[in-house]
């Protein structure tokens, strides 16, 4: 995964998720973030996805229309999603709280 790049402008959420390798070990647990997200907001966006400090980062935007609750779910989804990524790598840990 080339962690870190931001997704070009034009490029859909899928395409820049699908550049993720096959044999990486975070490409099913971002892919049910991804489809979790689509289905509570189905416009937002993809920015970035990266690793920092050895923890996924998963950074989006809610479409123009996502109420306030939409924007919690997505951050939990999130949420759930990187604490799930840390324990693949062996670390059940939260850097934040």
């Amino acid at each position: 995964m080339p962690y870190g790049l931001v997704k070009d402008a034009g490029e859909t959420n899928e395409k820049y998720l699908d550049s993720i390798g096959m044999d990486n070990p975070w490409r099913d647990t971002l892919w049910d973030a991804h489809n979790r997200m689509q289905d509570v907001d189905p416009d937002y966006q993809v920015v970035q996805v990266k690793e920092k400090f050895n923890r996924l980062r998963y950074y989006w935007a809610a479409s123009e229309g996502a109420t306030d609750e939409m924007k919690a779910q997505m951050s939990q989804i999130v949420a759930d999603a990187e604490d799930k990524i840390s324990v693949i790598q062996g670390r059940n840990i939260r850097t934040w709280s």
